[in-house]
């Protein structure tokens, strides 16, 4: 798990920002930060794995600087808290977008529900109209049997 984790951090922080299209701050320098990764990794991510490093950056960024460290490494440890925010934060932006835009076949899949509901639909008010005729045919013959014989006892 911690190995997915840091490989998802890894490919968060070497994907560009959104905002200005400007590639945010990086890890300090004594963080290794690889090549950018192709977009295609990223599509490959489930959101369950998504979800699990956002827990553990939540963890990350709750922690407090460890006691007895030097102003510099408190300084390092806060610029490093940064980061890991902005991580979180594209993170969390990625998986609303990809919430939101749904893939295909997902979508294909939720078309076909939806068609399956609305055919249910146009069967039962069809099933309803034929009741509503047939009633409507009944009452309609009971009524012109009761004016004829009105008529007939007139004549």
């Amino acid at each position: 798990m911690r190995s997915t984790t840091f490989a998802l951090l890894m490919l968060v922080s070497a994907t560009p920002s959104v905002a200005f299209g400007q590639r945010e701050a990086r890890a300090p320098a004594a963080v290794a930060v690889p090549a950018p990764v192709p977009d295609t990794c990223a599509s490959l991510l489930s959101s369950e794995k998504i979800r699990t490093a956002l827990a553990t950056l939540d963890g990350m960024l709750g922690d407090a600087p460890p006691a007895g460290i030097t102003p510099e490494a408190a300084r390092e440890y806060q610029q490093h808290s940064e980061w890991l925010a902005s991580v979180r934060d594209r993170l969390r932006a990625h998986l609303a977008d990809r919430d939101a835009n749904l893939d295909g076949s997902a979508m294909a899949q939720r078309m076909g529900a939806m068609n399956a509901q609305f055919l249910a639909l146009q069967d039962a008010v069809q099933t309803e109209s034929r009741k509503f005729q047939t009633l409507s045919n009944a009452s309609s013959a009971r009524h012109d049997v009761a004016m004829n014989a009105i008529r007939n006892m007139k004549a």
